[in-house]
């Protein structure tokens, strides 16, 4: 019994782990994911509709192996979704996606 419980909050923290992130496929195919350039997106996308201040927000890279802060984020819009971009530099911090427009600036 114990076991089984531990099974399903390890799978309920696994699923919401995953849900907290998106990885953006472009239409070409290719992905855009943290550590990436944010240029793929720009290329496949256009440029973005708003270019926001956000809360701070860090995240372990592992392709970087290093962590990166950024306080800049892109929204596109997109059909009836916000794709936020956290960004720092050129390349990606991390990625995520909402429906309401009250929320684009709060910590990943």
């Amino acid at each position: 019994m114990k076991s089984t419980i531990t099974a399903i909050v390890l799978s309920a923290l696994s699923l919401n782990t995953f849900a907290s992130s998106a990885i953006i496929r472009l239409p070409d195919g290719q992905l855009a994911q943290p550590g990436t350039s944010v240029n793929r997106i720009i290329h496949a996308w256009g440029s973005p509709d708003m270019d926001i201040r956000s809360e701070r927000t860090c995240k372990y890279i592992k392709i970087k192996k290093s962590s990166y802060c950024s306080s800049w984020r892109f929204v596109w819009k997109r059909d009836d979704l916000y794709w936020m971009v956290q960004y720092k530099g050129s390349m990606i911090v991390d990625t995520k996606w909402t429906r309401f427009k009250n929320g684009l600036k709060d910590e990943f």
